[in-house]
């Protein structure tokens, strides 16, 4: 048998493609970086392995359609919105910055429908976004044996995934009660309102897309909150480069997918760092006889 044939015959071992690495303590803002360019890495993963686009299409038609009718209703009516802060003003020096305020407010508009949609598509498209991630953890993590698991354990373990979702939710409502609040200084308000909504729409869809692989290891709900505070550079880095891709043009089509992939990559690079101080609760069997594959971690 020939060179070439022997090669042919060999099993196709597919390498570890190019992502986030967090094998070194870095500065916050060097971390920050890695967080907010892991996006576009997930958007050339995804483009350049088309198998996997059936996990896309349909959730992103889908996610699309949600967040297109969302930002649509709030967008026709900002002007009622702004209304509701600041009436129309008479004076003509006065009008310029009413607008400047519909502006800001429409933007918040769109970033809060963008949550919404992430929210809903969480428990909608849980199971293609599962799949997703967890195909995303194998390639980059090795296989991981999977264990039988009874109807019961299933539904545990989906029951907690909707209670950490809806907590998740709880707790962006909770912070934008005095984001909300901020549009009430005159002035300088909804301007500090935009920013602050801004980071804490940022700080929510990290937690939200690194949830997944943290669900299929059976982290508590505060375990994951803490993960987010401990890596908050990189994890809000990987936020607001979610958020600038919403708004590039096609690209913010299949942004949910390419946001699971992000937050898998950034959660797996975290963890082979050894970055993520909490047990894996999945059986014994299933974690020991994991075996990366034989290439350099994210080169």
């Amino acid at each position: 048998m020939t060179r070439e044939e022997q090669s042919a015959a060999r099993p196709r071992v597919e390498s570890r493609p190019a992502g986030p690495e967090f094998e070194r303590r870095r500065g916050r803002w060097a971390e920050f970086r890695v967080g907010f360019f892991a996006p576009l890495f997930a958007l050339g993963f995804l483009l350049g392995r088309p198998r996997m686009w059936k996990f896309t299409v349909l959730g992103g038609l889908l996610n699309t359609i949600v967040f297109a009718a969302l930002a649509w209703w709030g967008v026709t009516h900002v002007d009622e919105l702004t209304a509701l802060i600041w009436q129309p003003p008479e004076r003509a020096a006065l009008e310029a910055l009413w607008w400047a305020l519909a502006v800001v407010l429409a933007i918040a508009t769109v970033m809060l429908a963008f949550v919404l949609t992430v929210m809903l598509a969480a428990i909608v498209m849980a199971p293609f976004n599962d799949r997703l991630s967890g195909r995303v953890e194998e390639i980059f993590r090795g296989p991981a044996p999977t264990t039988p698991m009874g109807v019961g354990a299933a539904a545990r373990d989906a029951a907690i995934g909707l209670s950490h979702e809806i907590l998740n939710l709880v707790l962006y409502l909770v912070l934008m009660v005095p984001v909300v609040a901020l549009h009430l200084i005159p002035a300088i308000g909804s301007i500090a309102s935009a920013v602050t909504a801004f980071v804490a729409t940022a700080c929510m869809l990290a937690l939200q897309f690194t949830d997944y692989p943290q669900s299929r290891r059976r982290f508590r709900w505060r375990e994951k909150v803490s993960l987010l505070r401990r890596e908050l550079p990189a994890l809000f880095g990987l936020g607001v480069g979610i958020q600038f891709l919403l708004w590039i043009p096609f690209v913010n089509f299949m942004l949910i997918p390419v946001a699971v992939v992000a937050g898998t990559m950034v959660f797996c690079a975290l963890d082979s760092a050894g970055r993520v101080p909490f047990s894996d609760r999945r059986e014994p069997s299933r974690t020991a006889s994991r075996t990366p594959p034989d290439t350099k971690p994210f080169d």
